[in-house]
């Protein structure tokens, strides 16, 4: 097991299984708090993958850091895959970090056939495309955390966050949703930390 901090890695060969900026196998566990990771496989007819959790199985955990990858232009289609690649087994947790990529962020590779399936779950970040999206795989295999919403900016990008708790006269909501849904005639919905609407909220009668 291991964890990284302020570590920059960048790889630029030609890829091959074991030459991605990062792998995680045989049930380890890697820990990533920050940092700058990058993959640019211009030349090679591979993907884009900056992580790898191998079908021998292991667990990523991301907590802040950068990661950067772009699709090579002569990628085929078997390789032209995600930013970050969960194999069969894979546990990947993305609780921060930034995630640019011309291609999808996460792939959740060998999710049909090949048990147990590796699993992806979102509690933060900033992402350059849709992260519930996977490459060329089961985005049903990626889920968003219960309290977490992930929202498409203006400037194209993709953020994951938490929404902040409410109450009502002492009872605590996970969202402002499940708050208002409780709320009776005469209710006062208090919220315990700032929150920004991206669309109206309408409420009826």
């Amino acid at each position: 097991d291991v964890t990284l901090t302020n570590v920059t890695v960048s790889q630029t060969g030609v890829y091959n299984w074991n030459s991605v900026a990062l792998g995680v196998s045989s049930g380890a566990k890697m820990v990533v708090n920050s940092g700058t990771y990058s993959s640019n496989p211009e030349g090679n007819t591979k993907g884009n993958w900056v992580a790898y959790i191998m079908s021998s199985g292991g667990k990523l955990e991301i907590n802040g850091g950068k990661f950067n990858g772009t699709v090579a232009e002569v990628a085929d289609a078997a390789n032209a895959c995600g930013l970050i690649c969960a194999d069969t087994k894979a546990v990947v947790n993305i609780n921060g970090g930034e995630f640019t990529s011309n291609g999808a962020i996460l792939d959740m590779r060998n999710n049909t056939g090949q048990l147990p399936n590796p699993i992806a779950t979102l509690k933060g970040g900033m992402f350059s495309a849709d992260p519930r999206v996977s490459g060329l795989y089961g985005s049903n295999l990626i889920s968003v955390a219960e309290g977490y919403v992930v929202n498409e900016n203006e400037n194209g990008t993709w953020t994951v966050f938490k929404m902040p708790e409410a109450h009502i006269n002492g009872t605590t909501y996970p969202t402002l949703a499940d708050a208002i849904s409780a709320a009776s005639n005469g209710s006062v919905i208090t919220m315990l930390d700032n929150i920004k609407l991206y669309e109206t909220v309408v409420l009826e009668d």
